[in-house]
Order: C-alpha cells, then sequence, then structure tokens
C-alpha cells in the first residue's frame, strides 16, 4: 500500500483536469488513512503485550505465538510511512519500528534467515517454522525502508 501511495504521488495528470486531481486527492488521503489504521491497530495491539516483542500471526488472538513476517512488513511499512509522510508519521511509528527492527535483527540467523515465522504452505500450522520467502522479501523491504527514511530520500 505504502509502495502504491509512493507511486500516485508521484504521478502528474496531463488533462489538467481538476476533476481528476480532486479524485486523487482524495484517493491518497484514503489510502493514508487506511495505512494508518492499519499501523495503530498493530502498535495498540502490540503496546498491550510486553512481553511478546513480535507480533502475533493474527493480531488479535493472543493463543498464536509471535512471528517475523507480519512483524517485518509492518515495520518496513513504518520506516516507509515515515520517509513518505515524515508530518503525518512522525516518532511514534518510527520508535515503534525501531523497537520491531532490533527484535527482527535479534532473530536473523548466520544464513539470513529469519525464525520464527509461520508456514506459508499452511497458514494454520501453530509450529514456529524456520523458512519463509515471505519473511526473507519483508526483510529486504524493510532494511530498505530503513536505509531511505535514514538518508532522507
Amino acid at each position: 500500500m505504502s509502495r502504491v501511495l509512493a507511486t500516485a504521488e508521484k504521478f502528474k495528470s496531463e488533462t489538467g483536469s481538476g476533476v481528476l486531481d480532486e479524485s486523487k486527492s482524495f484517493g491518497l488521503k484514503q489510502l493514508k488513512e487506511t495505512i494508518r489504521a492499519i499501523l495503530d491497530g498493530a502498535i495498540a495491539l502490540d503496546e498491550a503485550e510486553p512481553d511478546e516483542s513480535l507480533l502475533r500471526n493474527y493480531l488479535n488472538d493472543t493463543t498464536w505465538s509471535g512471528e517475523l513476517s507480519g512483524t517485518t512488513l509492518l515495520t518496513a511499512t513504518a520506516y516507509r510511512m515515515a520517509q513518505l509522510e515524515p508530518h503525518e508519521f512522525g516518532s511514534r511509528y518510527v520508535d515503534w519500528a525501531d523497537e520491531k527492527r532490533d527484535a527482527i535483527l535479534e532473530r536473523i540467523d548466520e544464513d539470513g534467515l529469519l525464525s520464527p515465522v509461520i508456514n506459508p504452505l499452511n497458514w494454520g500450522d501453530r509450529t514456529p517454522g524456520t523458512e519463509s520467502p515471505e519473511a526473507q522479501s519483508f526483510a529486504i523491504l524493510m532494511f530498505a525502508a530503513y536505509q531511505d527514511y535514514n538518508e532522507g530520500w
């Protein structure tokens, strides 16, 4: 969603149509509000469980353990939004992302694999997994967003 936002914000209307500009502005506002609602919900649930440093596979279900795929993706999103919209996604989001990033870094093994993760082939499997292509790709997104945020891109 943050990628769509970044692309749409750079789009320039060639028609000069005020209707398109108004529609784009409304759509971007709605997209930012949706991203904020997702991050705010994740942060609130995370803060309610200070002993669990990772987000759960299903955020509102405490029978699931914390895992890295969702944690890493939402951390990436927080950094990306802080970079794209710093006046709207400020220190609260960056501080949370920094905390999650530290927890993620502690769980990357010598081969660069993130663990624990959810089995990407069986989402109902509650056994913490050790391999997830999604978690790996989300880690790349997180590192790129972190770097861009810190370099002021």
